[in-house]
């Protein structure tokens, strides 16, 4: 490992705070939207620091606040305009019975909703569209309003900062630039991808550290390694920690 190992504040900040931190208050219900100001998002740098992530993700978990069905009235206009659309050959349903079908299939949703499986089905379908059809065209629609733009928003923003953090903790432990303290401070699985990768040794009681870069290393430098990694398992034996079943190589069987 080198000399200059750095602190993990300085290269991931909060970086297991910001991924495990999970209680009661960083859940927000639907009666957050209310108070919520969802304008930082407008004027965010590039990079977030812990209090930005923080409320990024409050947004970002927060609950969709339900939308108003449209009314009956709104519900049945939908229904006779996509009635003017000419019928199957094989469909016999009269047409009040269909648009009875049609209110009670689709009574539950917005008029956003209901909009766009208007403009959609006249659109894209010859024949009014079957209950099937009609469903599927919604499975594609998405909510723009508000509240759901801005927690799109905030995931994207979340996600990136994450994903920056990940990055930017794989580079450090390439380089060996984290010292001990901030490799046990790093997400389990962030450690296992260093393990993978080679950046890091996983001994037997669990714990990781930084495994010495030896590619192209002198035979002074893989010595030392081998030494290094020997008065571990040394300590951990005279701890107790580890038992050994006698191959040598300080596990057990």
């Amino acid at each position: 490992m080198t000399t200059d190992a750095k602190q993990i504040g300085e290269v991931l900040p909060a970086v297991t705070q910001s991924e495990t931190r999970e209680t009661a208050s960083s859940v927000p219900s639907t009666a957050n939207w209310e108070s919520m100001d969802i304008t930082i998002l407008n004027s965010l740098p590039e990079r977030l620091d812990d209090k930005m992530l923080d409320q990024v993700q409050a947004i970002a978990k927060c609950p969709l606040p339900k939308l108003s069905p449209c009314d009956e009235d709104y519900l049945m206009g939908i229904a006779r305009n996509l009635s003017t659309m000419p019928r199957r050959a094989d469909d016999a349903v009269s047409g009040e019975v269909r648009i009875a079908l049609f209110l009670r299939d689709f009574a539950g949703y917005s008029k956003a909703a209901m909009n766009f499986l208007h403009d959609t089905a006249r659109r894209e379908l010859r024949f009014f569209p079957s209950p099937k059809e009609c469903f599927d065209i919604l499975d594609r629609w998405e909510r723009c309003d508000g509240p759901s733009v801005a927690r799109r928003l905030a995931r994207q923003r979340a996600k990136a900062e994450l994903t920056a953090r990940h990055n930017e903790a794989l580079q450090a432990l390439r380089e060996r630039s984290l010292d001990q303290a901030a490799i046990d401070a790093l997400p389990d699985h962030w450690k296992r991808q260093g393990e993978v990768l080679g950046y890091l040794r996983l001994w037997p009681d669990g714990r990781y550290s930084a495994r010495a870069d030896t590619a192209g290393a002198s035979e002074e430098v893989l010595a030392e390694s081998r030494k290094e990694a020997q008065d571990w398992l040394d300590a951990w034996h005279r701890a107790g920690t580890v038992s050994d079943d006698g191959d040598g190589d300080g596990i057990a069987a």
